[in-house]
């Protein structure tokens, strides 16, 4: 069995410039991303936005919407 490690980071969101929310994403050891945040982003934005995030990005569009974020390791 593999240990993994995960790190967690604070996230905040925002939607085609306007503050959604914030909440949290945790990094496994493979580097895979999910955002647990109080926003309501509609229904596939979460997943555009961790793959957004396991690609490096630091922004992504989903469904005509632009979204942005800023995250810090807690």
């Amino acid at each position: 069995m593999n240990a993994t490690t995960t790190t967690r980071m604070t996230i905040d969101i925002c939607a085609d410039g306007v503050w959604a929310g914030n909440g949290h994403v945790t990094v496994d050891s493979r580097g895979r991303h999910n955002v647990i945040c109080a926003a309501d982003l509609g229904e596939g934005a979460y997943e555009t936005i961790e793959d957004a995030l396991d690609n490096g990005d630091d922004s992504c569009e989903h469904d005509g919407v632009s979204y942005s974020w800023w995250t810090e390791t807690i």
